[in-house]
């Protein structure tokens, strides 16, 4: 019969480690890591890369390579997005949490470990979650992000959007907190706010419009923090959208996004987003 106060006691010690890994996280941050290019590039093909079909039951070995495969990939979405050539190596800075996935499949594989050849999975965006979206249900390192709509203009909803819109758009105007609160009291528009460790890294709107047409959901203005980039917010905050969108009643999802932004395109096609053929125009205005 198993003990099982020593896996209350084990639960115990998981929470002291859980603990060191916040200050390890806190103070080191990000690694600077140097790869050879060919292992860069594999990375960067496991984060492109496309699974098809569901996922069957599996062994504990195979839950294993799945995992791995998905540290992997987003690995690869580090590189793909800051990832830098020096000489015929990448340079990439990984979180500590990428790098510390890497090192343990080092030793693993350095200790009699069986190299597997399993997949990494696509990323799923499942309508029907919760809005607290654990980072490793959509195969990231495991931090928690929580997303959830915004809910007053207070200083730090205001201080969010004068950190975060910059990154979005260069044309873009700060906000004071007076706008920010006729945002949020237009009735067409959920601001929803992803969070790590309770700071607010990342942002979108959902606009649900009634059209004769029928109701109309459009993702506005998706934002991430460069310094939370390959946690899974951008998709977290997707599938939350997708998943009011549908409640709503909404049959259709839309969004717009530049060719040049390759890592963001692979994740809302992922997400199940498709190219369509329309055409958009644009016609600027000018200000009064």
């Amino acid at each position: 019969m198993v003990d099982q106060e020593q896996y209350v006691r084990y639960r115990e010690d998981a929470k002291v480690l859980a603990a060191i890994g916040e200050h390890v996280e806190a103070q080191v941050g990000r690694v600077t890591v140097q790869l050879p290019k060919d292992v860069a590039d594999a990375a960067v093909a496991a984060w492109e890369r496309d699974e098809e079909g569901g996922r069957a039951a599996e062994s504990h070995e195979e839950f294993i390579a799945r995992d791995r495969a998905a540290e992997l990939a987003f690995i690869g979405l580090a590189i793909s997005e800051r990832g830098r050539r020096e000489g015929e190596d990448v340079v990439v800075d990984l979180d500590v949490a990428s790098a510390g996935a890497a090192l343990r499949a080092s030793q693993w594989m350095g200790h009699g470990g069986r190299q597997s050849t399993a997949p990494a999975h696509a990323l799923a965006l499942p309508t029907g979650r919760p809005a607290n979206v654990p980072a490793t249900a959509l195969g990231c390192p495991a931090m928690s992000v929580q997303v959830g709509p915004a809910g007053e203009a207070d200083g730090e909803l205001v201080e969010a959007f004068a950190r975060l819109l910059p990154q979005l758009s260069g044309s873009v105007r700060p906000l004071d907190r007076e706008t920010v609160a006729g945002l949020l009291a237009c009735s067409a528009n959920t601001v929803l706010l992803a969070r790590l460790e309770g700071r607010i890294v990342g942002m979108l709107t959902l606009v649900l419009l009634p059209l004769p047409s029928g109701l109309r959901a459009r993702i506005e203005d998706v934002v991430v923090d460069a310094g939370a980039r390959g946690h899974g917010v951008g998709a977290a905050l997707t599938a939350e959208a997708v998943r009011l969108a549908g409640e709503a009643g909404a049959r259709t999802v839309d969004l717009t996004s530049r060719p040049s932004r390759g890592a963001a395109n692979r994740l809302y096609e992922r997400a199940g987003f498709e190219v369509r053929g329309s055409v958009v125009y644009r016609r600027v205005l000018e200000s009064s």
